[in-house]
């Protein structure tokens, strides 16, 4: 048992436009597990480019972590979510695939860069950040999986959130609780991530098909 501490480390570096058609996501390449920004940019799209042509060439990697580019295009429909639902943090270690995140393997300087682009122009699914700090009392193997507590914890609350928009480059640190939103309407939906990773679980490679989800928020993983 120990209380788990989380402080929300956000902002926003810049804006682009956050609108693209249907025929420029559908062109887009989705990458998984791409390592370094030059390599992302090379293999991915004119949306992956945009979101990054700010970005620069200058950017910190902490010491013994990888920079991993990881993209994906989604044609979603009212209700439907981008990613597992839920109040989550980010990349937190796990011994094996099947096992729960470690918090005493995160490192502190660990930072992922995020963004998205949509059919709508912005207000499609966009990503949802608590402002709060929390603290949750968590005990393995007792409170089920960890994002299911803190989850709980956090819908236990009155806490206050923030969208992170669409055709903005936002930062946040690894003790950021977040969490994905259902899209509002008929649409396409690109999203991209640029994480600072313990390991890359695997070798970069260029996806074709891409999963959404209708779970219960609630469910942890």
């Amino acid at each position: 048992m120990r209380w788990l501490n989380f402080k929300p480390e956000v902002r926003a570096l810049y804006e682009f436009d956050p609108y693209a058609s249907i025929a420029e996501h559908a062109a887009e390449p989705a990458l998984r597990s791409v390592v370094g920004l030059g390599a992302a940019r090379e293999q991915g799209g004119n949306l992956l480019r945009r979101a990054l042509e700010q970005l620069g060439d200058s950017y910190h990697v902490p010491r013994g972590l990888t920079p991993v580019v990881d993209t994906r295009t989604q044609r979603l429909m009212p209700g439907m979510y981008p990613s597992i639902p839920g109040w989550h943090c980010d990349d937190w270690p796990r011994a094996t695939y099947d096992s729960q995140p470690d918090p005493d393997a995160v490192d502190p300087e660990a930072y992922h860069l995020t963004a998205i682009i949509d059919s709508k122009g912005g207000g499609l699914s966009e990503t949802e950040v608590l402002c709060d700090e929390l603290s949750v009392y968590y005990s393995p193997g007792v409170d089920g999986p960890l994002w299911q507590a803190v989850h709980k914890a956090v819908e236990s609350h009155d806490v206050i959130t923030a969208p992170m928009t669409a055709g903005r480059l936002w930062r946040f640190g690894s003790h950021t609780i977040h969490r994905a939103r259902p899209a509002t309407c008929r649409g396409w939906r690109f999203w991209m991530r640029l994480s600072m990773r313990h390991k890359v679980p695997d070798p970069g490679i260029v996806n074709s098909a891409e999963q959404v989800y209708i779970l219960s928020e609630a469910n942890g993983w």
